[in-house]
């Protein structure tokens, strides 16, 4: 693990870096209890009555939104993207007993807007929790450096990210080339500490299995971009 930001190449050579979030004891407390107000919830995924994953939650939780834009992880992610960027998503998953689950291997290939509009190369429109989601053109995808913020501890046991390194300079990956990289066994694990940060690109391969111990996964995911969407497309402006 990187305790700073020196080691951008490789985090543009593999895609990912496992760092220091930089968050204090009780700005993770704060985030804690900013997902457990809201009950993480009016959720958009659950299983057997248990919430697992919410999303767009900038939308209902302006307090969340603040913590995003402010230190220490706009900065994080600004460094990490060479340009100064501003939070696009947010995204929670809880692990847990009774909402336990595997993720197949996949890339992050939606951005959230503000509206709707028909614009060549942004394909695939559709609604989610009332917020429209787009598949924009891979050079959107490229700029975007997503932070997963760990509130618990996340050994490889526990249902740690895996990710192919390297797979986010590949373009958008077909589903054949997706199932090859699971079958040859081309993922390493991604384990963190209760505070710590794996930083991605959007575009590299990852999935997950199923934690194998009885302990809560919660995985705060942010998305930051500083790139402009071709008009009039706008990314979503939320209240605050």
């Amino acid at each position: 693990m990187t305790t700073i930001i020196d080691d951008i190449e490789a985090f543009n050579q593999h895609g990912f870096l496992l760092c220091a979030s930089g968050l204090t004891p009780d700005q993770l407390s704060k985030i804690a209890a900013t997902l457990d107000a809201d009950g993480a919830a009016r959720p958009t995924h659950s299983r057997s009555n248990t919430v697992y994953a919410a999303r767009d939650l900038f939308a209902r939780l302006p307090a969340l939104l603040r913590q995003a834009e402010e230190e220490p992880l706009v900065t994080l992610a600004s460094k990490l993207a060479g340009t100064p960027v501003r939070p696009t998503k947010a995204t929670f998953f809880d692990k847990r007993q009774g909402a336990n689950w595997t993720l197949p291997l996949h890339q992050d290939l939606t951005i959230t807007v503000a509206a709707q509009a028909e614009v060549a190369g942004y394909t695939h429109w559709s609604m989610k929790a009332g917020v429209p989601h787009v598949q924009p053109p891979v050079a959107i995808l490229e700029n975007i450096v997503a932070l997963r913020i760990h509130l618990d501890d996340c050994p490889e046991e526990n249902g740690a990210l895996e990710v192919v390194p390297g797979s986010h300079r590949l373009g958008r990956i077909n589903p054949e080339e997706l199932r090859r990289m699971h079958c040859a066994g081309e993922t390493v694990a991604c384990p963190a500490a209760a505070g710590e940060v794996l930083a991605m690109r959007p575009l590299l391969v990852h999935g997950s299995r199923k934690s194998s111990i009885p302990a809560r996964r919660r995985v705060l995911h942010i998305e930051y971009c500083g790139e402009t969407l071709d008009s009039p497309l706008q990314w979503p402006v939320w209240n605050r």
